[in-house]
C-alpha cells in the first residue's frame, strides 16, 4: 500500500512541478555540503548544511504527497525540520542525540539549514548518518566536515554508505595534493 501511495505522489509530484524543476533532477551530480562545529566551551555541535533546494523541494514533495514549494508552502520550514530530523542522526556511544533546531535560509538554487547538538562534551565513540536527499537521488553525495580548535575531519557519505564514525580525536589538517596521475589525495600539511 505505502509503496503504491508512493508511486502516485511521484507520478503527481513529476506532472505537477515546473519543467526546470523537473529539467534540475536530471542532472547527474548530486552533492551537498555539510560543515560541523565543535564548540568545546559551549559543548554543543552546530550544523550547518547546504542542499540543492529543488531537489529538497522533490524530496519534501513525496514525504508529503503533495506539491511542497520551499517559497510558498505553509509552514514549510516545519516540513524541512521533521525531515532533517529523519536523515540527520547523530548518536553517542549509542544514544541517539536529538538536535535543536535553528532555522533555515533560501539562496537562489540553495537551501541552507541550521541545528544544533547541546549537550555534547564530546564525541568519542560518536557516529552520524547524513541521509538528505538519498531517498530521491541514488548518486547523492553528502559531504561532512567536522571542525574544532583549526583542525577538520572530512567524510563523503552515499546511499551505499551513509554512516561514519567520528574519530576520537580529530586528525591534523591535511592538503590535498595530486599524485603523478593527477588524482587526488590528502597529506599532512606542513606547518
Amino acid at each position: 500500500m505505502r509503496a503504491a501511495l508512493r508511486t502516485t505522489a511521484l507520478a503527481l509530484a513529476a506532472a505537477l512541478v515546473p519543467p526546470a524543476f523537473g529539467a534540475s533532477l536530471a542532472h547527474e551530480l548530486h552533492r551537498s555540503e555539510t560543515t560541523a562545529d565543535y564548540d568545546a566551551a559551549a559543548g554543543s555541535l552546530q550544523v550547518a548544511c547546504r542542499l540543492d533546494s529543488f531537489d529538497l523541494e522533490f524530496a519534501l514533495s513525496l514525504r508529503e504527497e503533495r506539491l511542497v514549494s520551499l517559497e510558498s508552502t505553509q509552514d514549510v520550514e516545519g516540513l524541512v525540520e521533521a525531515y532533517a530530523r529523519e536523515h540527520f542522526l547523530l548518536s553517542v556511544r549509542g544514544e541517539r542525540r536529538p538536535f535543536a533546531w535553528v532555522g533555515m535560509e533560501l539562496e537562489r538554487r540553495d537551501a541552507w539549514l541550521y541545528f544544533e547538538f547541546p549537550d555534547l562534551p564530546e564525541w568519542t565513540g560518536a557516529r552520524v548518518t547524513q541521509g538528505l536527499l538519498f531517498d530521491v537521488n541514488p548518486t547523492q553525495e553528502n559531504r561532512l566536515t567536522l571542525r574544532h580548535a583549526g583542525e577538520r575531519y572530512t567524510v563523503q557519505l552515499t546511499p551505499e554508505a551513509p554512516r561514519a564514525e567520528l574519530p576520537a580525536a580529530l586528525p591534523k589538517r591535511e592538503r590535498a595534493s595530486r599524485d603523478r596521475d593527477g588524482a587526488r589525495s590528502s597529506q599532512p600539511a606542513r606547518r
